[in-house]
């Protein structure tokens, strides 16, 4: 029998399986869809202040930006 759990947005319940669940900094977060997902985190970075925030988003930025790099590389073909 699959888990039931609750979104910690909006209170719908949905099964193990569905929707998104994280575990991040010894919490468990339960968001049923994308849109309740988006809604916490961004309420979470507004609060969020100082040079921890800033260095945080510069490595993601850097991050995806290298990833994003390598993919626009056009890919050699191996004969």
């Amino acid at each position: 029998m699959k888990k039931k759990l609750e979104c910690i947005v909006c209170g719908r319940i949905f099964y193990q399986g569905q929707g998104i669940v994280l575990d991040v900094g010894g919490y468990t977060l339960t968001f049923h869809s994308k849109s309740c997902a988006m809604k916490f985190f961004k309420t979470l970075l507004s609060r969020l202040t100082g040079e921890e925030i800033k260095n945080a988003i510069k490595e993601v930025l850097d991050e995806f930006s290298l990833k994003l790099s390598e993919q626009r590389k056009p890919s050699s073909k191996k004969l």
